[in-house]
Parts: structure tokens; C-alpha cells; sequence
């Protein structure tokens, strides 16, 4: 279960994470490493951290062909072009514009593999599907979701940016 109503549900009744399919190994061993490393009582450390929320510093390091700066500046770049979406999207998906969703999620989804942003990458393909199906009336369970993951990575990138300067 990945919709938001479906998440909140599951998080009312106890449930302390989640994940969602297709399952990502590095998130899985991120994970359990979080947990392991509670009951050890040892701090995980920032790579894992941001790993959890979305964002695999290391893979998006090795697309920058291994330069951290160009990375460190697509992350700027990114959160430049994109953070305006967490308000957008949910608007014309409130105003049944899916033509600007369409073309703004294309330019996204273009972005998102580049920086290692896993998470939000597999939400808005699968966003990108209901277009292809003809299920435009379906788009409004992604609004929820949408605005929750694109605003975790994006609060991961100033962290990392942060503690990398």
C-alpha cells in the first residue's frame, strides 16, 4: 500500500516506516541497519539517514561520474527548479490541469534518477502511468504522496548540502 489515506492509516495504528515496491536493496539494508544500530544505541550515520529519505547520495555521487561537487550541484539545482512543485502539483491536480502535470512531471522524472532520488522517482513513474492509461480521475491519490516525498528529499538535499559545506 503506498497511497497517503493508506500510509496514514498504517502509521495510526503503529507502524514506525515502510516501503514501497519495487523494493530498493540499498533502502532495505538501510533500514535494517537503522534499526540494528537502535537497539545498539550507536548514531547512523548521514548517508544512511538521507538513504532512508529518499535520496542515495552515493549512487547520485557515482552518475556525477564521481565528482561530489558537480553532484553537490545538480542537488542545487535541483531544489532551484523544483521545490516550487510541492505547491504546484497538488494545484493543478486540484484544477484538473493535466497537461501541466504531465509536461512538469516529465521534466521531473528526467532530473530525479540523475540525483539518486529513488523514492520519488518510482512515485511520479508511477504518476506518469496513469496519464498513459487514461486514469487521469486516479491522479488525485497521488497529491498526498506526492507533496510528502517530494518535500523529504528536498529537506535530505539541504541536509546533505549542508553538512557537506
Amino acid at each position: 500500500y503506498t497511497m497517503g489515506k493508506e500510509i496514514e492509516k498504517m502509521y495510526e495504528l503503529g507502524v514506525n516506516g515502510h516501503m514501497t515496491k519495487p523494493l530498493n536493496i540499498n533502502q532495505l539494508y538501510t533500514l535494517l541497519h537503522t534499526l540494528l544500530s537502535s537497539i545498539e544505541g550507536r548514531e547512523l550515520p548521514m548517508i544512511d539517514k538521507l538513504n532512508m529519505q529518499g535520496l542515495d547520495v552515493n549512487l547520485g555521487i557515482s552518475l556525477a561520474d564521481g565528482d561530489e561537487k558537480r553532484y553537490q550541484q545538480s542537488l542545487r539545482e535541483f531544489i532551484f527548479l523544483y521545490k516550487g512543485m510541492i505547491d504546484s502539483i497538488p494545484y493543478w491536480i486540484e484544477e484538473n490541469n493535466y497537461d501541466r502535470i504531465k509536461v512538469n512531471l516529465s521534466k521531473l522524472s528526467a532530473k530525479l534518477s540523475s540525483v539518486g532520488a529513488y523514492e520519488l522517482d518510482e512515485l511520479v513513474s508511477r504518476m506518469k502511468k496513469i496519464f498513459i492509461y487514461g486514469n487521469e480521475h486516479r491522479i488525485h491519490e497521488f497529491k498526498d504522496p506526492f507533496i510528502q516525498k517530494l518535500d523529504t528529499l528536498i529537506k535530505a538535499m539541504k541536509s546533505y548540502l549542508q553538512e557537506a559545506a
